[in-house]
């Protein structure tokens, strides 16, 4: 939950990952790639908050880059984070995982699917990009190139963030956007 995590070289992994933190146990601690690369993210999400970390609460993650697949039928999806509330920070992260979504769910995002759940909170979102595509099955709502949903009327920050990506959608009220969906 708490760690406090160094790469200390790039990394291949080779077999399907679980998603790193649950509601229940959200990973709160830091997350320090120093710059190096994460290759093969390989994850299927039946479940809510679905990403290399599914669900943080006040962590920082940062300094790294990522690429992959992700496939999900589930809400709150993101390449870094699925669910990301409290004062988290997300610094410097690069990108390019291909995520695909089988059935019209909420809140998916390049970097970070939801974003906060209190008004209170403070996350920042800096120096990130994202340049995969998001194949999105139906209406899913809330579809951003760096997050899909922020909550509203909370203190949220996102700063010198990159999309280059595509965003690909058939839905009738898909709430689309190139930095935040909705």
């Amino acid at each position: 939950q708490g760690a406090y995590a160094k790469l200390t070289a790039d990394i291949t992994l080779t077999s399907a990952w679980t998603a790193m933190g649950t509601s229940s146990k959200p990973y709160t601690g830091t997350f320090d790639g120093q710059g190096h690369k994460i290759s093969g993210l390989s994850l299927t999400a039946t479940a809510d908050n679905a990403g290399f970390f599914g669900y943080v609460n006040g962590a920082t993650i940062k300094n790294f880059t990522l690429d992959g697949t992700i496939s999900s039928n589930s809400n709150n999806v993101g390449s870094v984070a699925g669910h990301s509330k409290g004062n988290t920070q997300i610094l410097d992260v690069v990108s390019s995982v291909n995520i695909t979504m089988s059935a019209a769910k909420q809140h998916l995002g390049g970097i970070v699917g939801y974003l906060c759940d209190a008004t209170g909170d403070t996350p920042v979102i800096k120096g990130c990009t994202y340049s995969g595509t998001m194949d999105v099955a139906g209406s899913t709502d809330s579809n951003g190139g760096i997050v899909g949903y922020g909550l509203k009327n909370a203190n949220i920050s996102i700063t010198n963030c990159f999309f280059s990506g595509t965003i690909k959608t058939t839905g009738s009220n898909a709430r689309v956007g190139g930095i935040l969906g909705y």
